[in-house]
């Protein structure tokens, strides 16, 4: 199991716990201390001391290696408050890089900068930001390297001890609280307000001060330290202090304090924030307060959230894409597209086949699909015709019978035309009127459904002796006729259209007289036609047309044939005795007229 090297440094002396964390949770197996005595201007990274003392304590404490967490104290970095919009959680680590390079007094494109938000509402989040040089980084890291540990974060010291302590009893974090922590020749001071460490101090003083004079110091300093966090932060109220260290050896200077700051001062023990052995306890004696520091950072790799690392400072995540998703995606959609692919080949093998079946039966269809579009087109010119066929005698009888009486009004002229674009009926007249005021009664009464009466100005008339001293001019436009389709397409099922189909293409080509040698497309007799003066009378009953050896065996249905390229004769309807109108209309066959009488 890899073990955990906490480590903190000062001129002074070096400190290291060792522990290891389990189901249970973090335990201590060793708490150890090696004295420095380094000169002022001597730096603990660069002193071969330094490396020689954590060598001797990790091979007192028959350790080689593992993970380290490095404390790092307050001034060897540099720390801002700052404001920025409130932005997504990505987006941050670049706002805070880019606000740092106005606030900071030092700091470069390649300086690790991490922060932790301490607040965040009505658009504005307020960061606390640290940026520390990163040549000392790497010389820190070459330190632990050379003494066999590799360098797994660097954390701020005053908030780590704090972090801890909130983490592990929560009720601290109801009153914002100053925390004291005594470091030999420093006095690291960090006030909380609810999770969050939002300042932070260190002071140098001499160690080797009786409690007395320590504490007319620290009273000062105290001070000091809440006037600059109100100047920061106008609504912090700090309602307590807590000393790190254990209750019998900070009893007399909570006592001092308490009555000197006129608020509660109390102890509290590092050791009861985590599992620390017996033997480690017994390595530190009475003095624990030197090792808040050390034993927080063995909770640290849990506290990310809410400690500023330089090792690992925030920084914006690149979105990866999901390579291994995309090709399980992929290798799904080309199993269920095979899977797909099998199941059309394997059910859809019949219903190709029945497609091809019907695609055979619409070819066959088709010489009977062109057979009812001819006779559509025949039809239609047809109905042309009989809709713009109109009675002239019939207008003109409309127009007597309806028209005034003689002394009120006199037609003159009257003339029939018809419109060929709109199959329209005009009928136009001229008349002379003793009165204007006829007019709009004549109007009333020649007017009907499918008439529209229109008329002209008033002339008045050069023959003053006339009683009838008012001409005018009278239009009244017919409506094109309705014309009833009188085929019976819809009566006969398709079935029977085909088998009789079927039957005529089976007869022999020889025909009677009266038929043409095509018994699909029936053309007019052209032999009696020849040398007739006149058209000729239809002299077959129906009862002889049905004899007719070509429509015996078929049932009394429509014809299906296509009508004949030529008009036929102005042969006389045999049952009604009036001449058929044969000229503009396609001409049926008489096997055809007997089938339909």
């Amino acid at each position: 199991m890899s073990k955990t090297i906490s480590i903190d440094c000062d001129p002074k002396e070096i400190r290291l716990a060792i522990g290891s964390s389990g189901l249970t949770g973090v335990s201590i197996e060793h708490l150890l201390s090696a004295p420095l005595d380094l000169q002022p201007t001597e730096d603990y990274l660069d002193s071969p001391k330094t490396v020689a003392a954590i060598q001797m304590l990790l091979k007192k404490a028959n350790t080689k290696g593992g993970n380290a967490v490095v404390c790092i104290g307050r001034s060897s970095i540099e720390l801002r408050s700052l404001q920025l919009p409130s932005t997504d959680k990505n987006e941050l680590p670049d706002m805070v890089r880019f606000a740092a390079q106005r606030h900071f007094a030092n700091v470069g494109d390649n300086w690790p900068i991490d922060f932790v938000v301490l607040k965040s509402g009505d658009g504005v989040s307020e960061i606390l930001a640290a940026s520390m040089n990163p040549g000392r980084i790497d010389r820190l890291s070459h330190l632990m390297e050379t003494c066999g540990l590799k360098l797994n974060q660097l954390v701020l010291r005053p908030m780590l001890a704090c972090s801890v302590a909130i983490a592990k009893k929560p009720e601290l974090a109801s009153t914002p609280t100053l925390y004291v922590d005594f470091v030999n020749d420093e006095i690291d001071m960090a006030i909380t307000e609810g999770k969050n460490v939002v300042f932070m101090r260190t002071i140098r003083t001499n160690s080797d001060q009786d409690e007395a004079s320590k504490a007319r110091v620290l009273v000062g300093e105290i001070k000091r330290t809440l006037l600059a966090a109100a100047s920061q932060q106008s609504q912090l109220n700090v309602g307590r202090v807590l000393l790190w260290g254990s209750p019998e050896s900070m009893s007399g200077m909570c006592e001092s304090l308490s009555s000197a700051l006129d608020m509660p001062v109390e102890s509290l023990d590092p050791f009861e924030l985590i599992d620390v052995s017996s033997k480690a306890k017994q390595e530190v004696g009475i003095d624990k307060s030197r090792y808040a520091a050390v034993i927080g950072g063995m909770l640290a790799p849990s506290l990310t959230g809410s400690l500023i690392d330089f090792h690992n400072p925030r920084k914006r995540e690149e979105k990866q894409k999901p390579v291994r998703l995309i090709a399980l995606a992929a290798t799904a959609a080309a199993l269920v597209l095979g899977a797909g692919v099998y199941w059309y080949f394997a059910s859809h093998s019949a219903l190709d086949t029945e497609i091809a079946e019907l695609n055979a039966k619409i070819d066959g269809n088709k010489k009977t699909l062109e057979l009812a579009k001819t006779t559509t087109s025949h039809w239609k010119k047809l109905e042309k015709f009989l809709s713009g066929s109109y009675s002239v005698l019939e207008q003109l009888e409309f127009v007597s019978a309806n028209a005034l009486p003689p002394e009120k009004m006199i037609f003159r002229s009257t003339t029939f035309n018809l419109e060929t674009k709109k199959d329209e009926g005009v009928v136009s007249t001229n008349y002379i009127t003793p009165d204007q005021s006829n007019r709009t009664e004549a109007e009333a009464r020649l007017r009907g459904p499918g008439r529209i009466v229109t008329s002209g100005g008033f002339t008045k008339s050069m023959d003053k002796t006339s009683p009838f001293a008012w001409a005018s001019s009278l239009n009244i436009r017919l409506a094109p006729r309705k014309v009833e389709d009188v085929r019976k397409w819809s009566d006969v099922a398709l079935n029977e259209l085909r088998k009789r189909e079927e039957d005529l293409s089976a007869k022999p080509t020889s025909t009677p007289p009266n038929n043409t040698k095509d018994a699909v497309t029936p053309e007019p007799d052209t032999k009696s036609q020849e040398g007739s003066p006149k058209p000729s009378q239809d002299s077959s009953s129906p009862s002889e047309l049905n004899n007719n050896k070509e429509t015996d065996t078929a049932p009394p249905a429509p014809p299906i044939t296509s009508p004949p390229t030529q008009p036929g004769t102005d042969d006389q309807d045999a049952t009604k005795g009036k001449p058929a109108q044969s000229e503009t209309s396609p001409s049926e066959s008489p096997t055809q007229r007997g089938t339909a009488s």
